[in-house]
């Protein structure tokens, strides 16, 4: 779509709403997920890397499992997200099993 053809753009809590104007010069609008966008991925990716501990990942987990179930996620993205979580569970039981160990 022509840039000069969007009229606003509404940024929601889990979606971007975007007002434009159809070929006959009406006021339009559509939505897109915020799924959809590699920037979604990143900040996914970025805060399950951020979890040091069982603690604080285990409820994360369970809200991206909800999450790449419920809701129709790129077939890449949410490969690169769940990816993601696995390797952090490992990491953070590795961790655990080897502080474990050293006490």
């Amino acid at each position: 779509m022509p840039v000069n053809r969007i009229v606003k753009v509404y940024p929601k809590q889990h979606q971007v709403i975007v007002v434009y104007l159809n070929k006959k010069g009406q006021k339009c609008s559509s939505f897109f997920s915020y799924r959809l966008f590699s920037r979604w991925q990143q900040e996914a990716i970025a805060a399950i890397a951020s979890c040091r501990n069982q603690q604080i990942l285990a409820p994360l987990e369970v809200i991206v499992q909800y999450d790449l179930e419920h809701f129709k996620y790129p077939v890449a993205i949410a490969d690169a997200i769940w990816e993601a979580l696995l390797n952090q569970i490992s990491r953070v039981t590795r961790e655990l099993r080897l502080s474990k160990q050293c006490a």
